[in-house]
């Protein structure tokens, strides 16, 4: 499954896919943390914002 990370900061924009949600979440929250606003989409269109990332994550775990 892949996952697309939108941020913008000022006005620039970047979009960027990663193949798996923890891939996707790492790079989504660096960016958070040098001021750029984020949120994740799944191949579904569902939006994650970085206080939604828990459920990203656990939401694409795969059973054991």
């Amino acid at each position: 499954m892949t996952f697309t990370i939108h941020a913008w900061k000022a006005d620039q924009n970047i979009t960027t896919v990663r193949i798996g949600p923890a891939v996707a979440v790492d790079k989504a929250g660096e960016l958070e943390k040098t001021g750029w606003q984020v949120y994740v989409t799944d191949a579904a269109g569902s939006r994650f914002t970085p206080a939604n990332f828990d459920r990203l994550l656990s939401a694409t775990r795969e059973p054991a």
